[in-house]
């Protein structure tokens, strides 16, 4: 059986067509079945062939000023671990996104043209691909959840303990 990935926010909508115990074949196939049903000239599925990287880009500071990418380690890390060390990822979102709410710049607030997404839950995603590379989270989770490893429970808890120390010795 052929696998395809789609988005979240395909998956999510794949569910709310969905009636109960109804796998997301049958509810592809229900809209398959209505586009065959329709006149021919509005149904025609067509492969848009995509186009090459544009060059001629702005920089990103065109977009407002930006967090650094290394912002969202420590938040996400210790989000992760508050969180008991495995939750949804719509549940990290909420929960990280109250934390690092106040430092958000105008830049991190632009959405993503491509999946109206707010550039600074782009660049969460990112950081916790960086953490599956780095072996601090799990690559074989369920779909949708993000689960820390043995190895990242260990290193929140000693940046933890660091920052600790630092509060400490600040006193």
């Amino acid at each position: 059986m052929p696998v395809i990935r789609i988005t979240d926010q395909t998956y999510e909508k794949l569910r709310s067509q969905a009636a109960p115990f109804e796998k997301p074949d049958a509810v592809i196939a229900r809209a398959l079945d209505a586009l065959t049903a329709a006149p021919k000239s509005s149904t025609k599925l067509s492969v848009v062939p995509q186009t090459p990287a544009r060059t001629d880009r702005p920089k990103l500071a065109a977009h407002g000023p930006q967090l650094p990418k290394k912002f969202y380690r420590e938040p996400l890390l210790q989000t992760m671990y508050e969180l008991g060390g495995r939750a949804k990822a719509a549940q990290v979102r909420e929960a990280i996104e109250r934390t690092i709410a106040p430092h958000l710049r105008s830049g991190d607030l632009r959405l993503l043209s491509d999946n109206h997404q707010p550039r600074w839950w782009n660049a969460v995603q990112w950081t916790r691909h960086s953490l599956v590379q780095e072996g601090l989270f799990r690559n074989d989770s369920e779909r949708g959840a993000w689960e820390l490893t043995d190895e990242g429970i260990k290193s929140v808890e000693a940046l933890m303990a660091k920052n600790q120390n630092k509060k400490a010795t600040k006193r």
